[in-house]
């Protein structure tokens, strides 16, 4: 395969590449709220590099660096004593800010001269977000309508492929018609519409407009650097507002954050009506890994029309379609058309910005405004 120019090479999110620089300049979700119980610390994967992220006993989150300096084990398997985090190898325990204040085996401590590193993290709308970046961080992005008591539902789900492939199907309404044919996200009476689809760049990045004959609008908003915000009248969750990340694990697997708020009135009766259902049904039953079903349709062992009906079904739709094209695809061989708009203007946008980035020239300063919602 030939090498694609370094201008395009998305996928690639380490630490020294041009992609993992960009997406290092702003926040991301990297764990549910309510998975993250107090006084016990986890292991944590994000663009290729390995983290602890806990819960202080007064219930802050706080994320450090995996790797204990003095011999290497996994901070994450720790224990959480007040709002530090002590090895569990030897003992050794960090302050939030990283410092070491406790050799417990050592009759002559150097604590004073070991530090890990540590991250900003914060929880926001059900989410931890984290900055991986160099320096103070920036601020975190808000949205200011979708905060307060409202119904709302925060979800994750670990994917077998590259993030950047999910997302230019996220911000690809086109596919809407084929592969969700009668998912919540569309109306049967628009099955057989194709809409008008039109992308342009925004301050915040992309607005991607599909518009049916009775003047209904599906409206996709990319937030750069990896997220869409949605708002759809062509759907049975009319009125509620979605937001959903692609946040890499490494190259070859990351992991999807999806909130749903529900804003307006009928939407929230909607929304709420399903957290009351779900919680009345109790522990959710066995089922099989949405892996297994991806892997057993691109097999050709399942179709489609076998999927039982259950809540990621739309995880699972599009996850056998992006795995069938290659867990990072060779996009050279794309023949873009007119319907793709939104993806073309995407690969555009982050060809530009990281050639700024490698020549040192100036980004494109991309920022949320509070009053801008999808319509």
């Amino acid at each position: 395969m030939v090498k694609a120019p370094q201008y395009s090479q998305f996928e690639y999110t380490d630490r020294d590449t041009l992609a993992g620089r960009l997406m290092r300049r702003y926040w991301h979700p990297v764990y549910l709220s309510r998975e993250l119980e107090s006084g016990r610390a986890k292991p944590l994967r994000v663009m290729g590099e390995n983290f602890a992220i806990y819960r202080s006993e007064t219930g802050v989150p706080r994320i450090t660096a995996e790797r204990c300096p003095h011999r290497g084990a996994g901070l994450s398997l720790g224990t959480v004593e007040d709002d530090c985090l002590r090895c569990r190898y030897h003992g050794w325990k960090f302050a939030p800010s990283g410092e070491c204040v406790d050799q417990p085996i050592e009759r002559k401590s150097f604590a004073h001269k070991v530090r890990i590193d540590t991250y900003p993290c914060e929880d926001y709308l059900g989410l931890v977000w984290m900055y991986l970046g160099e320096g103070e961080p920036p601020p975190m992005p808000r949205w200011r309508r979708l905060e307060g008591d409202l119904p709302r539902f925060a979800v994750s789900d670990f994917r077998r492929f590259n993030y950047f492939h999910d997302l230019e199907n996220v911000i690809d309404d086109a596919h809407q018609r084929h592969v969700h044919r009668d998912s919540i996200y569309q109306d049967s009476e628009y099955a057989d519409e194709m809409p008008l689809l039109t992308a342009h760049e925004t301050s915040y990045g992309i607005e991607h407009n599909s518009t049916f004959s009775n003047g209904d609008k599906r409206a996709l908003l990319y937030i750069a650097p990896n997220c869409v915000y949605f708002r759809t009248s062509a759907s049975r969750l009319r009125g509620c507002d979605g937001l959903l990340w692609q946040v890499p694990v490494d190259d070859f697997h990351h992991r999807i954050f999806f909130v749903v708020t529900a804003v307006e009135d009928e939407a929230q009766r909607l929304l709420g009506a399903m957290r009351d259902r779900l919680k009345s049904n109790g522990p959710a039953k066995p089922q099989t890994p949405a892996h297994e079903i991806i892997d057993s349709i691109v097999s050709g062992r399942m179709r489609f029309e076998d999927i039982e009906p259950r809540s990621d079904r739309l995880f699972i739709e599009d996850g056998a379609v992006l795995t069938s094209q290659g867990v990072i695809p060779d996009r050279s061989l794309d023949r873009l058309g007119a319907s793709d708009a939104a993806v073309s203007l995407l690969r555009k946008i982050w060809s530009r910005e990281m050639r700024a980035l490698d020549l040192g020239e100036p980004l494109r300063e991309y920022s949320w405004p509070d009053d801008v919602r999808p319509t």
